[in-house]
């Protein structure tokens, strides 16, 4: 009973690329938004903007990629394809109603 217990180490190869906690892509355009208004701009109420954006959206972002790492990716194709893809089976499309 006292012999130690052995571990496997599991690897993940494939782990989604998360910079500052968010998704990559929206994080990076958030911040070249955010300094854009506020290096650009020259104005303290666009520098203003820019904090008070860079500040509310970080968290939410990482958030989201705690939830799920691709969720903005999975959003879009839902969007995209959400004509193709109808919230009911397919014999509700012949009634005429």
């Amino acid at each position: 009973m006292s012999e130690q217990l052995q571990h496997v180490r599991i690897f993940k190869f494939n782990r989604s690329h998360l910079f500052l906690g968010g998704e990559r892509e929206l994080v990076l355009v958030t911040s070249l938004f955010c300094l854009v208004l506020i290096v650009i701009l020259q104005n303290v109420i666009a520098a203003i903007v820019g904090m008070i954006l860079w500040t509310a959206l970080l968290p939410v972002y990482r958030l989201m990629a705690s939830a799920d790492p691709r969720m903005s990716k999975v959003y879009t194709l839902y969007a995209r394809y959400q004509r193709f893809y109808a919230a009911h089976g397919m014999k509700h499309y012949g009634k005429v109603k």
